[in-house]
């Protein structure tokens, strides 16, 4: 099933610079034919127009005709969006959806999430919230069904990998911290998923390439497929962890208030032999990290053409129409822009109640490398395949550790044979599968700790578990075409070792 690309719950678009602008009614003017048009249905309609909120509405109806990246968002879904944005946390189920016809197919459950608890798998489909259909709905507006206060619940309809019948499940509202970046050995490479891009991907990244290194390995397979985008400032960080001395991307503005800019990525002391995964819904951010790869013959890109997306939004804070004559009689310009500017500058900001919402605001495109627009064009890969199974890093799979607690010599529990299992599955234990941590589990361990580049010294802590189950959700891997032609391009270009 191909899947277009739509905005994610969890990610924001390319570049998040947060102003404000305030919200002038244009029919309290008195020009033009907008101010006649409204006077007419006032006067025709038998239902008085809404003038509390038709400031908003107008501004919605702008930004509808402007492109599908552009939208409104009330007071609580901007709080809402600027949390995700700063603190990479949200209150949610903890999924990333992506825009299906019967709802939103579900690309990506967090660990330890609501969601993984309910039972949800990447691949199902939410057709149902809250008793409410979700086909044909917006993404932002789904997420917002999703999406309540902590600690209440929602009912979900859900098609268990796009078929069958829906499920109703009740899944809790938690507070779920976002990660990333994670990653495991897969043979002789370093297997690396990246989720999305936050403000902290480039942190989690640099903790994970430190692995890397102390396992010992220099080829790496990066995967950003279906991985929608998010914050500029953590894909820059992530290409500057792998180039030197070149340009990463530029961000060309067509609002004045911007200057353009370049990323640059300057002295770095690692080289890698570098394969990135790509497919139709690599868009956004995830993109500009493609390009930055390719246009400076840094790696190759396998997979499928991206999605093509390379706008850049800003999002603003809107007044209301008294609180903007407020304020521009008090500091004596009309200015729309000037005017926070000029408030922030004197150290105040408007009360909660004064702002009228936010907007979302294509304001400019980025560059490649190469000086190339990728909009609604994409990236060809440099070798494409097809491949049109599940990412199998991101699913859940059955025997995998449930992480509670900690393990040593002595200690006794099904997670320890659950883990023994896994251990023997991948190749580092000949033993006995029981629930009984010997020293010959300790020494598995230890083996298995160094090969991931983890502090080795037995203990079955909870990094070494989570490491565990990313090594269980690899091993049917070798059935993703596009990971095994990485791995072999990998091999054959970095020689045998």
């Amino acid at each position: 099933m191909k899947k277009k690309f739509f905005k994610a719950i969890l990610y924001i678009l390319p570049l998040v610079i947060i102003v404000s602008i305030p919200l002038v009614s244009a029919y309290e003017k008195g020009g033009g034919i907008l101010s006649r048009y409204i006077e007419f249905i006032d006067d025709k309609s038998p239902l008085a127009i809404d003038r509390v909120n038709l400031g908003t509405n107008l501004i919605e109806g702008v930004l509808d005709g402007t492109d599908k990246y552009s939208y409104y968002l009330d007071n609580n879904e901007y709080e809402s969006f600027s949390n995700e944005y700063q603190d990479a946390s949200f209150v949610g189920i903890g999924i990333s959806m992506l825009e299906d016809e019967k709802g939103a197919y579900i690309v990506n459950v967090f660990m330890n999430s609501p969601a993984q608890r309910a039972g949800l798998r990447s691949g199902d489909v939410i057709v149902s919230a809250a008793g409410r259909s979700l086909a044909g709905m917006q993404l932002q507006d789904i997420a917002s069904i999703i999406k309540g206060p902590e600690n209440t619940s929602v009912i979900i309809g859900v098609l268990k990998q796009g078929v069958g019948e829906p499920v109703n499940i009740s899944v809790v509202r938690e507070k779920v911290d976002i990660t990333t970046v994670d990653y495991t050995i897969y043979k002789d490479a370093a297997y690396i998923r990246i989720t999305g891009f936050t403000s902290q991907t480039g942190i989690e990244f640099e903790e994970v390439l430190s692995k890397v290194d102390n396992a010992g390995k220099s080829r790496i397979i990066i995967d950003i497929r279906d991985n929608g985008g998010g914050a500029v400032s953590g894909c820059t960080s992530v290409a500057s962890a792998l180039l030197e001395n070149v340009d990463i991307v530029k961000l060309d503005f067509r609002f004045a208030g911007f200057l353009d800019y370049l990323y640059r990525a300057y002295e770095n002391d690692r080289e890698y032999d570098i394969a990135v995964l790509v497919n139709g819904n690599s868009a956004s951010a995830s993109e500009i990290l493609a390009a930055a790869i390719q246009d400076n013959d840094a790696g190759i890109l396998v997979g499928e053409k991206t999605f093509g997306k390379s706008l850049v939004q800003i999002t603003m804070q809107i007044l209301d129409m008294k609180s903007y004559e407020k304020y521009s009689n008090e500091i004596g310009i009309s200015n729309m822009y000037l005017i926070t500017r000029m408030l922030a500058m004197q150290g105040k900001s408007p009360a909660d109640d004064e702002w009228a919402g936010a907007m979302k605001l294509t304001v400019g495109e980025y560059l490649t490398p190469n000086g190339k627009s990728i909009n609604n064009k994409g990236i060809s890969p440099d070798y494409e395949i097809e491949y049109d199974g599940p990412i199998h890093f991101d699913i859940s799979v059955d025997n995998m550790l449930w992480i509670y607690d900690k393990y040593e010599v002595g200690m006794a529990s099904e997670e320890i044979k659950k883990a023994k299992q896994i251990l023997k599955d991948t190749g580092f234990y000949n033993g006995t599968v029981n629930g009984q941590y010997d020293m010959e589990t300790a020494l598995s361990v230890t083996a298995f700790q160094e090969a991931e580049g983890l502090y080795p010294y037995g203990v079955l802590d909870y990094t070494t578990q989570q490491a565990l189950n990313n090594r269980l959700k690899m091993l049917s891997a070798y059935k993703d075409a596009q990971i095994e032609l990485a791995y072999l391009k990998l091999t054959e270009e970095g020689g045998e070792e």
